[in-house]
């Protein structure tokens, strides 16, 4: 699907489901950025971000989206993120970006803390 300047979901109307993710599902929304946080350390990672569409809580990457009406903002996994954009693929190509961010700091700085990208950023670099 192609990608829309606005970045926001072509159609409200396209999915439809039940359970608690219905009203996220029938808003429009905008995609702001991905972001990961590196941890440096010997001991076992513990991973407790929580998607607010489907609650897993197995997160690495966090989408965060805006609803293009009220600006609520929520922070969401890569597929629910891809859903909610209406299989959109800026999650996907700024997923790829945090990861080479992410592998650059811990092989070349490996220092600990975020690393994230937007859609700007994502124009700037000539990926969208």
């Amino acid at each position: 699907m192609p990608i829309r300047k606005d970045f926001t979901r072509a159609d409200s109307s396209a999915m439809s489901t039940t359970g608690p993710a219905t009203d996220l599902l029938n808003s429009d929304w905008r995609y702001l950025c991905c972001s990961c946080f590196v941890k440096i350390s010997s001991q076992r990672v513990e991973i407790t971000y929580q998607c607010r569409c489907c609650g897993n809580t197995n997160l690495r990457f966090i989408h965060t989206l805006e609803n293009v009406t009220d600006g609520i903002q929520i922070e969401v996994g890569i597929e629910c993120a891809t859903r909610l954009l209406n299989d959109c693929e800026i999650p996907r190509i700024a997923e790829n970006e945090v990861k080479r961010k992410e592998r650059w700091r811990r092989e070349k700085y490996k220092t600990p803390g975020r690393c994230s990208v937007d859609v700007e950023e994502l124009k700037r670099k000539g990926k969208l």
